[in-house]
C-alpha cells in the first residue's frame, strides 16, 4: 500500500474473522506492522517498473507479445479459463524470457569441478573458416555482455568448436573431453522416465516450462572457473557461469531443480534438468499448482 507522507496519514483497513470464533478488538488495539518498503528493482530478466492500461506502455508490449507467442487463444479452454489465464500471466510476467540476452542467474547451487589431478593442459583451438569470424565475434560478444563468459589468463585451455544449426545460424561449442577425464565424476542420478510417468497418472491438464539458456544461469565456483578457459581466434576466455559440454554439468543442474521445487516434484511437477512439467486433474488446481512453480 501507499501512503502520503503527512504527519496523520490514514488509511481504512478491512479486517475479515474467517475462524468460527468471535474475536473482539478492543480499541488502540495493534493489528498490523508497516514497514518502509523499497523501492522495486528490476534486473535485466524482469521489465518497466510503471504499469498503466494505456496499451502503449513496454510492460503491455511484452505482455501481448508474451501472450501471442503462448498461443492459448486457439486453445479449448473457454473465455472464462483464458481470462485467468491472462491475469495468471500478468501477475507473473517477469518470470518469462523475450530474448537470449534475457539471462536469469542463481547462486543457490554452483558448479564445482574437483580433479583427480590438477595438472594444466593447453589444447589449440580447431581452424575456423574466415566466413564464420564475425558470428563467432558476435557469439563471444553476447557471452560477455550477459556475464556468461570473461577474458582469461588460465594455465588451462580447452578448444572451441563452432557447430552449425539447423537454421544455418552457428552455436559455440566446447570440447572438454581431457577436462572430463581427469574430473571426478558426480552420481547425482537423473529421474527414471517410467516414475515420471507413473506420477502423471489421472492428469488432464499439463504445462510445460523451459528455461531459458538454463545452463548459464548457474555460476561456476570462483576456484574452478580458470578450469573451464577455452581459446579461439578472437581471444582467450573463461565461463563464470556453466558451459554445455562438462561432464557434471547434467548433476548439477538436476540438484538445482529439484532443489527449487522441493516436495512439489512429482506431486505437482516433474522437472527434467531445463524442462519443467506442470500437471493436474482439474482447471482450477493446474492455476493454483502454476502459481506455486
Amino acid at each position: 500500500m501507499h501512503l502520503e507522507q503527512r504527519a496523520r496519514s490514514k488509511i481504512p483497513i478491512s479486517i475479515h474473522n474467517s475462524s468460527d470464533v468471535a474475536i473482539t478488538l478492543e480499541p488502540k488495539s495493534i493489528i498490523a506492522d508497516l514497514h518502509l518498503a523499497r523501492p522495486s528493482v528490476y534486473s535485466m530478466n524482469t521489465i518497466g517498473s510503471v504499469i498503466n492500461d494505456s496499451g502503449d506502455s513496454p510492460i503491455n508490449d511484452r505482455y501481448n507479445e508474451i501472450w501471442e507467442k503462448l498461443n492459448i487463444d486457439k486453445s479449448p479452454a473457454t473465455p472464462t479459463q483464458i481470462k485467468e489465464l491472462r491475469d495468471l500471466l500478468q501477475s507473473h510476467i517477469q518470470a518469462f524470457a523475450l530474448h537470449k540476452n534475457e539471462l536469469g542467474h542463481t547462486n543457490v547451487v554452483k558448479h564445482e569441478i574437483p580433479l583427480k589431478d590438477d595438472k594444466p593442459f593447453k589444447d589449440r583451438y580447431r581452424r575456423i573458416p574466415p566466413n564464420q569470424y564475425d558470428e563467432v565475434r558476435k557469439c563471444l560478444q553476447d557471452m560477455l555482455e550477459s556475464g556468461a563468459i570473461r577474458e582469461s589468463h588460465s594455465p588451462y585451455a580447452s578448444p572451441i568448436v563452432v557447430v552449425k544449426k539447423k537454421d544455418g545460424s552457428i552455436r559455440l561449442c566446447i570440447d572438454y573431453r581431457k577436462l572430463n577425464q581427469d574430473t571426478v565424476k558426480d552420481s547425482y542420478s537423473l529421474p527414471r522416465i517410467e516414475e515420471s510417468l507413473d506420477a502423471l497418472e489421472g492428469a488432464k491438464w499439463f504445462s510445460s516450462l523451459d528455461l531459458q539458456s538454463g545452463y548459464w544461469q548457474i555460476e561456476v565456483a570462483e576456484k574452478d572457473i580458470p578450469k573451464t578457459a577455452f581459446t579461439t581466434p578472437m581471444g582467450f576466455y573463461e565461463c563464470n557461469r556453466m558451459p554445455f559440454g562438462l561432464t557434471n554439468a547434467p548433476a548439477t543442474f538436476q540438484r538445482l531443480m529439484e532443489h527449487c521445487v522441493g516436495d512439489m516434484n512429482y506431486k505437482k511437477c516433474l522437472v527434467y534438468l531445463d524442462d519443467v512439467i506442470i500437471f493436474s486433474q482439474t482447471f482450477e488446481e493446474h492455476l493454483e499448482r502454476l502459481c506455486c512453480v
